[in-house]
């Protein structure tokens, strides 16, 4: 929400249906699905899933979701000019250096004037950026050492592509687990981990999970206002923004 919330220059508060967003590397549609949790029909925007894993297209369009087969550097079913913003998160480390100006092109392209781009992924030499290389590499099926984001490369990509009132910031992208009991709120983090990066190699064996996040993050365990356990492993993102040229 807090990436969504810099489409718009009013933040959250300016999110509507009228607002059509170019999710680029849209996955299973996880932002969708949160956005339409949290704002509700009356509030969530239009999105356009989009994706180069035919898989993850189909798991959009299961769920519901209007979702396209596409490249993020080539975006070619949308036509120019025809969205309100562009989110490009998550997954943004996977377009290669070389590529990187063409997917920021085309979001400047598909965008309207006055849109705005949002560029999300971890910066180089942050605890996320190891946690790919060292852990994720090494424990999940298929190595996963790509390249990630310094702020300089990402204010020369919005340059090239003559955005306007481009911002940098860092921000927080925690993990949060809340459960009954400290041990099944650590349970909950430690399956959520080896699923979202595919740890196979440590499925079963939680501890060693748990041991390698608290190395990389830290683990915060604290009790909530309803006395729930909440476990919460900090995140920091590098995230760019920028409006598309008026004239």
């Amino acid at each position: 929400m807090d990436l969504l919330g810099k489409m718009h220059p009013n933040g959250r508060n300016g999110l509507c249906p009228s607002l059509i967003i170019c999710d680029l590397l849209a996955g299973d549609g996880y932002v969708n699905k949160v956005a339409r949790r949290i704002l509700g029909a009356a509030r969530c925007p239009a999105f356009i899933n989009s994706d180069i894993s035919q898989f993850m297209v189909d798991r959009c369009i299961r769920d519901g979701l209007f979702a396209i087969w596409q490249s993020a550097t080539n975006p070619f079913w949308i036509r120019d000019g025809s969205v309100d913003g562009v989110l490009m998160a998550y997954g943004t480390h996977h377009i290669p250096r070389a590529q990187r100006p063409a997917a920021v092109q085309a979001a400047a392209r598909v965008l309207r004037p006055g849109g705005i781009f949002v560029l999300h992924d971890f910066e180089v030499g942050s605890p996320t950026a190891r946690w790919f290389a060292d852990v994720v590499s090494t424990h999940s099926v298929t190595p996963h050492d790509y390249p990630h984001f310094t702020a300089g490369e990402v204010l020369d990509l919005f340059a090239a592509a003559q955005f306007d009132e481009v911002t940098v910031q860092r921000i927080t992208d925690p993990f949060v687990f809340q459960g009954r009991d400290e041990e099944s709120v650590l349970q909950l983090l430690a399956d959520y981990v080896v699923k979202m990066y595919g740890l196979v190699k440590l499925r079963a064996h939680t501890q060693r999970v748990l041991a390698l996040l608290d190395e990389y993050f830290g683990i915060e365990i604290t009790r909530t206002s309803h006395g729930e356990f909440e476990a919460r492993i900090a995140r920091n993102a590098l995230v760019g923004s920028g409006r598309r040229c008026i004239g």
